[in-house]
């Protein structure tokens, strides 16, 4: 039974290694997706693969927070490339745990077609907390109300071969089709808990929370001003913005209803709190090695410039995209000009052929001549209208792959409405070919009767 972790971590050098150090006291092996951080967190975990322990740092190159997509296919990664049976979704400030010994003879009863939901016990930061203590759950041994808490999942590896399940943001839940219901369990289980420690310290919580809410702000999946984004890291934010710091009774405060169920515990209610000590007897090997510089300011510094490198990139790609719709434009009004020249030409042939109808042309000797006049003219026509065609349709594609790179952008829309109005007009201009063809067809049958005729008065 290989049981795997997988993670993604920004900016968690306070709690890398006792989170990487615990561990692999339960499971086989750690999977770690760095993104982009920039205080020692990246330095620490090198050093720890350096031991040639059994974990799995992987560099992320795009450092834009997206938790679900990233989430689910570290899950993929963990089950088809390193061979996971069961995989535990966990972020760095939690710990799989249990008051009952080692977490993993319990994971390890796992059933395949099971998941598990393991309740969050989230301890909070106080000022009788021995700062020397290195191991973070040794030294924060304080819970909040458990009544409050939301669950997170552990899954075995038939759960996504069989049923393609896939996770939540944050790993609170499974999604899968409606007709796998049945085949699907979930058992809550009691005798595991996730010790859950997101707030630490001053320096660590302004810095989670100066780098975590504009990251927040910018995510496009979830609205900021609502729910749980907007209790979870606003508060905080705003305190730190108007006062330039918090203090310790603060984090304290923030600790307490940090991400509480479904944000329905009204502001006034008092959360009352118990010293319950994360159980580490079962577990070897904790001394913690590595030293770490917190430099909120900095984190934060090197966050800002990301984003305004990434404002710059989405500036040029905005140029580039206008520059672009300007040459589509251009190109679409000299269609147009082509446009309404070919429909003069056409009304110019159906005018001409009107009147040799109408006037009684077939006796005229040379209404044969005017005749394959018309045919060469209409033939030159439809080859220039089919010519057309060929270039709104180019037109059309360009502009349906700039329409599905910017949905956002009115000007490629209406340029597309332009396209499908001169297609419209395009097969109208079709039917007038069709209804020329068709006159003359009648014609050419008229010719030809009257020229049977004269052919039996010269014969009698």
């Amino acid at each position: 039974m290989k049981i795997i972790s997988i993670t993604t971590v920004k900016n968690e050098a306070d709690i890398i290694e006792s989170f990487v150090r615990y561990h692999l006291n339960i499971v086989d092996e750690m999977i770690i997706l760095n993104n982009g951080s920039t205080d020692d967190t990246k330095y620490i975990l090198n050093q720890l693969v350096h031991e040639n322990l059994p974990l799995i740092v992987i560099e992320d190159t795009d450092k834009y927070f997206k938790p679900f997509q990233k989430m689910n296919c570290l899950l993929k990664k963990a089950i088809y490339e390193y061979g996971a049976d069961i995989v535990c979704p966990i972020d760095v400030d939690e710990f799989i745990s249990s008051d009952f010994g080692n977490p993993r003879d319990i994971i390890e009863k796992l059933d395949k077609f099971t998941y598990f939901k393991i309740k969050w016990r989230t301890y909070v930061p106080s000022i009788n907390d021995d700062a020397n203590e290195k191991f973070i759950p040794s030294r924060i041994t304080t819970v909040r109300d458990e009544n409050l808490e939301e669950y997170k999942v552990i899954v075995h590896k038939t759960l996504f071969t069989e049923f393609n399940i896939k996770l939540s943001v944050g790993s609170h839940k499974l999604y899968f089709d409606e007709r796998y219901k049945s085949q699907i369990n979930c058992q809550i289980c009691d005798k595991l808990v996730l010790s859950h420690f997101p707030l630490r310290s001053k320096e660590q919580t302004i810095s989670k929370v100066l780098v975590s809410y504009p990251n927040l702000l910018c995510r496009t999946e979830v609205d900021p001003n609502i729910g749980f984004h907007k209790s979870h890291y606003a508060p905080m934010f705003f305190k730190i913005k108007k006062e330039g710091s918090i203090s310790d009774e603060d984090i304290m405060e923030f600790a307490k209803r940090y991400s509480l169920k479904g944000n329905e515990v009204d502001e006034n209610y008092e959360i009352i709190t118990n010293n319950i000590p994360m159980n580490i007897d079962f577990c070897e090997k904790l001394n913690i090695k590595y030293s770490y510089n917190p430099n909120p300011i900095s984190d934060v510094l090197n966050h800002y410039i990301y984003l305004a490198k990434e404002i710059n990139r989405l500036k040029k790609y905005e140029l580039d995209m206008e520059n672009r719709c300007k040459i589509y434009t251009d190109r679409i009004h000299d269609l147009l000009i082509k446009h309404n020249e070919d429909r003069l030409n056409i009304d110019e042939l159906t005018s001409k052929l009107s009147d040799f109808v109408n006037n009684d042309y077939i006796e005229d000797n040379n209404s044969l001549l005017d005749i394959n006049y018309l045919n060469n003219e209409l033939s030159n026509c439809k080859m220039e209208i089919i010519s057309l065609k060929n270039q709104l349709g180019h037109a059309d594609k360009i502009l349906n792959e700039v329409s599905r790179n910017d949905n956002n952008n009115k000007s490629s829309e209406e340029y597309l409405n332009t396209i499908n109005c001169l297609i419209l007009k395009n097969n109208n201009q079709e039917d007038y070919i069709r209804k020329l063809i068709e006159e003359n067809i009648y014609l050419k049958k008229l010719l030809d009767d009257n020229s049977v005729k004269n052919d039996e008065i010269v014969g009698s």
